[in-house]
């Protein structure tokens, strides 16, 4: 079986274990109204209903409601899938050939420096099974993010490059 944690570190670097969003609405949390928060979810594996390995994590910057909700809207939605709606389905070849506006990627979110050692702290007191190997799992996420990041922006330029050189301009 697989199980799914998630917590929101906020502004000020306190965690708070949130419950599952029903219907793409999350439960509030009183303290966090209008606060930015980063939403980060422990995938894992359970034995005997216990977590036993952690298998992926996700981060995610959310701004909440008044009432410390945040509200999974259809912009949220668009938001969340806009490099693989902009990115997935062509070549730099095929997108530099197009008459497409070239669009600057969104980029995708990952904890900073002191909100990871939070996020590592918060896995090691309350989820101490996940805790050895959970420390990579994050490690490797956010290298994949970065790289993702990097791979958009070199897409970019690319077809940026691809469209100059096709006018005869060069770069």
């Amino acid at each position: 079986m697989s199980g799914l944690r998630m917590i929101f570190v906020s502004d000020d670097l306190r965690v708070f274990k949130i419950s599952q969003p029903q219907n793409s609405i999350y439960n509030p949390v009183k303290q966090l109204s209008n606060a930015t928060v980063l939403e980060v979810g422990f995938y894992y594996e359970t034995y005997e209903r216990k977590p036993v390995k952690l298998l992926n994590v996700f981060f995610d910057r959310l701004q909440l409601n008044s009432n410390g909700q945040y509200l999974l809207t259809e912009d949220e939605l668009g938001r969340r899938t806009r490099n693989f709606n902009l990115f997935a389905f062509d070549t730099p070849e095929t997108f530099s050939k197009s008459e497409r506006q070239i669009p600057i990627p969104s980029t995708l979110e990952f904890p900073t420096s002191r909100e990871k050692e939070i996020i590592i702290e918060y896995m090691k007191d309350k989820l101490p099974q996940l805790y050895p190997e959970g420390c990579y799992v994050i490690e490797k996420t956010i290298q994949g993010i970065k790289e993702k990041n990097e791979k958009n922006k070199n897409f970019v330029r690319e077809v940026a490059k691809r469209r100059a050189l096709s006018k005869g301009r060069g770069i």
